[in-house]
């Protein structure tokens, strides 16, 4: 065979290969748009458990405790208890302003308890606002519930009823399991961006590993509150105007 013929075949051969069959184009096409209807109707039928976390949690005791706050920008707390047992209406301290010393309120205990000084105060006569001051911490516990912040962008998609996983910083969750609760209460009026949400323990302070955990005042945690449940569709930009949100 002579090389021009070699060389004609050859070029001939490559024209081929380098052509692309219509039938693959178009069947490729077709295919490409099937599977990408198959994932918008897919997505549109599956549904998941919409969550919201925080970071800030604590636990408390049913009735609560007292709680004292200094209530000026600069406070002088003056003690009229002692540190332990105190009953219900009995003087604890009285608050004066430093920069105006008329303005002086007596505090009074609300329930009857333990009052329980805070310690990190180094100075009682310039204590700065919101300061904690004091705290009376009920005598017979009857139940135990966690709050929880919630920032406010967030809050719209909590509801009363709703799970709520509790995990404390004091017990590690792998080796001694969480709290169960549910959503009891939401507070409707803001703090600084954020939304007090109450939750009922479903099991008070018993673990999912059945460990009674110990309480101490004012544990603190995370959670995170199970909400409706949300077309997977939604979380695509484009989809979101079109409220394909459904509650549950």
């Amino acid at each position: 065979m002579k090389l021009d013929q070699i060389e004609i075949r050859s070029r001939e051969m490559q024209e081929v290969m380098g052509k692309v069959p219509g039938w693959i184009v178009r069947y490729g096409i077709s295919l490409f748009f099937i599977v990408i209807v198959i994932l918008l109707v897919g997505s549109y039928f599956f549904k998941y458990p919409e969550e919201v976390f925080t970071k800030q949690l604590y636990i408390v005791s049913e009735p609560t405790p007292q709680n004292i706050y200094a209530p000026y920008e600069l406070t002088k707390m003056i003690v009229l208890s002692k540190a332990g047992k105190v009953l219900i209406g009995q003087d604890l301290a009285t608050l004066q302003n430093v920069k105006q010393p008329d303005m002086v309120e007596t505090i009074s205990s609300e329930l009857d308890g333990i009052l329980s000084p805070n310690h990190s105060i180094s100075d009682i006569n310039r204590v700065e606002k919101g300061s904690r001051l004091l705290s009376v911490l009920p005598d017979s516990v009857l139940n135990y519930m966690a709050k929880a912040k919630v920032a406010s962008h967030e809050i719209s998609k909590i509801r009363t009823g709703q799970m709520v996983i509790i995990k404390l910083d004091t017990y590690p969750y792998m080796e001694y399991g969480h709290l169960n609760g549910v959503v009891a209460s939401i507070h409707p009026m803001p703090d600084d961006g954020y939304h007090w949400i109450d939750i009922e323990l479903s099991d008070n302070l018993k673990s999912s590993y059945q460990v009674d955990l110990a309480y101490t005042p004012y544990q603190s945690g995370s959670a995170k509150i199970v909400c409706r449940k949300v077309r997977l569709l939604s979380k695509f930009n484009p989809f979101r105007a079109l409220n394909l949100r459904k509650k549950d």
